[in-house]
């Protein structure tokens, strides 16, 4: 079975139909409340191991491993 490329969705009429309409309505003032900023923040600081959920920052850890 072929699988679709991941940005199929995102190239569907009604979902570039309902972002023109939402980055026409979007400014300074309503940024946040419009978007996911919050969330698309830190799910990318997550993926280079920023806040993390669980991970205590302040622990102290080894950097100094010899294999």
């Amino acid at each position: 079975m072929l699988r679709s490329l991941l940005n199929d969705r995102e190239l569907r009429q009604d979902v570039t139909d309902a972002v023109t309409e939402r980055w026409e309505q979007i400014n300074t003032d309503n940024f946040h409340e419009l978007s996911d900023y919050v969330g698309y923040r830190r799910r990318f600081r997550n993926l280079f191991g920023f806040e993390v959920e669980g991970v205590d920052y302040d622990e102290a850890v080894e950097t100094g491993l010899t294999f």
